[in-house]
């Protein structure tokens, strides 16, 4: 093998680690940059409550609950919320969440379509307090005559707490398709949430 065929083979390694390595530094820059994105918050500053939501969502303040919906993504629109309801003189939080949560569970029954209880959690924390955690499904269907669409299947998610003598209901609903980075950011607001 002559020395030009070696420098040759040699450049052409070198060329092919130079292309690997550009790629690989593109692809963590572009991780990067998701990450950054989807971990974007603004604040919001309510009467009761502050929270933190993801960058971009709209949000709706209508007193006691504040709704936060995915509006870019298309289609029926991942959605946040949070309710708070004065609640003074509780004795036992343990049994108000589970009395709050069968009224919730009541409730959305009567208003959903096919609503179904996945999972109930009684040993949920939020920031240290005891929490209720239910998660269900239910079929999203509304029938508009301008819109062709199938039914779309719904998971949801409440968390319960009790803090300061108020109730707090946090809120998720999304579709199926989006529902684990839902979660994510319902987690994230969860855990930002304070009482004023």
């Amino acid at each position: 093998m002559s020395a030009i065929t070696r420098e040759a083979e040699r450049r052409e390694a070198v060329a092919e680690a130079l292309v690997v390595g550009l790629v690989a530094l593109g692809l963590l820059a572009g991780w990067v940059l998701k990450q950054y994105a989807e971990r974007r918050t603004l604040v919001f500053s309510g009467e009761r409550i502050i929270v933190s939501y993801p960058y971009g969502w709209t949000f709706s303040d209508q007193g006691e609950m504040v709704r936060f919906r995915d509006m870019r993504s298309g289609g029926i629109p991942a959605e946040l919320a949070v309710r708070t309801a004065p609640m003074a003189g509780v004795t036992s939080i343990t049994q108000t969440l589970a009395f709050e949560g069968d009224a919730l569970i009541l409730s959305r029954a009567a208003e959903m379509s096919a609503y179904r209880v996945l999972e109930s959690d009684s040993r949920f924390q939020v920031q240290g307090q005891p929490a209720l955690r239910i998660a269900y499904a239910f079929v999203h269907d509304d029938p508009d005559a301008f819109q062709q669409h199938l039914p779309v299947v719904m998971l949801g998610e409440d968390v319960l707490t009790y803090h300061r003598e108020h109730l707090i209901v946090f809120s998720l609903q999304a579709p199926e398709a989006d529902y684990s980075a839902a979660q994510r950011r319902f987690y994230a607001l969860v855990e930002s949430a304070r009482m004023r």
